[in-house]
């Protein structure tokens, strides 16, 4: 029988991290190189790929996230929008990617009540249909925070050769998110999407303009219109992706947290180039107060409406 191992706790480093309890039956990963997390395996393994012909973060992240839009189309697509946050080691500074879409410059509210919509826009009407900015945003992350070495078609590649191979339908519940010739697939079935890989190939050709310009911004143009939406080519080509300085707050007094976008988001949501976001007051210490006596322990509160201390603020003064 071997001798127990010994362990001289003073050269261990955080020795309570040894015992740590974890929440789930998935342990910690640990890596020397690098590591990239996603909810699909292939798409995992298309940042992997991209990680081990010298890209960095935001080149995997981009891979990643082009490979989930084959292997998970409902979670993850072209026609969505996509935001990110960048740290830069070499500055030691965090900077965000601003990549959503407009409504179209022609949708007012005049003509959404000319189509019976009173108070909101249903979800399921193509007017509600902004343009899509995930694809300019996949295109700028590689470009502006990418590692240099490798081009927007290198890190497409993975998500190509997935929707033009295909890949094997895991058995799951859900066997309605897709179908072939009307049927949902079987397990072990591959799954090809062709016309996808050829968005994929234009937008890896020719950049941004391979999807805002040409035949790809033709075809949604085209559907929208068909069902009575507004966009037109001019609203797609004229989308741009905005580089800004994330909002940030010190949390405690010693972890800055960094977010894209503000708190309350359901009530401000809006274009800040078009109307304003009171960035600065919704961090005010004393509306964070008011807003945190909402929260209740003891119980979820689903019903949380919005507090307008800001528009009170502003009545007063």
């Amino acid at each position: 029988m071997s001798s127990p191992i010994k362990l001289d706790w003073s050269k261990v480093d955080r020795p309570q991290a040894i015992f740590q309890a974890f929440s789930s039956r998935r342990s910690v990963v640990y890596g020397t190189k690098g590591v990239v997390s996603s909810s699909q395996p292939l798409a995992t393994e298309a940042g992997l790929e991209v990680l081990r012909q010298g890209g960095n973060a935001a080149d995997a992240a981009v891979a990643t996230s082009t490979a989930l839009n084959v292997t998970e189309p409902s979670c993850c697509g072209i026609g969505g929008d996509a935001f990110c946050l960048f740290y830069d080691a070499s500055t030691k500074t965090v900077k965000a990617l601003n990549g959503s879409g407009r409504s179209p410059a022609k949708l007012t509210m005049e003509y959404a009540r000319s189509r019976g919509f009173l108070g909101r826009i249903p979800m399921t009407d193509l007017i509600s249909v902004t343009v899509p900015g995930a694809a300019a945003a996949w295109v700028g992350t590689v470009t502006n925070f990418g590692s240099g070495k490798l081009s927007v078609a290198e890190v497409l590649a993975p998500a190509i050769r997935l929707a033009e191979n295909g890949l094997i339908k895991n058995a799951s519940p859900n066997g309605h998110e897709m179908l072939l010739n009307g049927k949902a697939p079987l397990p072990g079935q591959v799954i090809k999407m062709p016309t996808l890989a050829q968005t994929f190939r234009e937008l890896a050709t020719y950049g941004k303009d391979g999807f805002y310009k040409g035949r790809v911004a033709q075809a949604i143009v085209d559907l929208i219109q068909s069902q009575g939406g507004v966009m037109e080519l001019a609203d797609l080509e004229n989308h741009d992706t905005q580089f800004v300085e994330p909002i940030s707050y010190k949390y405690g007094g010693e972890v800055t947290v960094y977010e894209v976008s503000a708190t309350d988001t359901e009530w401000y949501i809006t274009d800040p180039d078009i109307e304003h976001v009171p960035v600065k007051e919704l961090l005010n210490k004393e509306y964070l107060a008011a807003r945190a006596k909402l929260f209740d322990p003891s119980k979820t509160n689903p019903e949380i409406i919005h507090v307008r201390i800001l528009e009170k603020k502003r009545e007063s003064s």
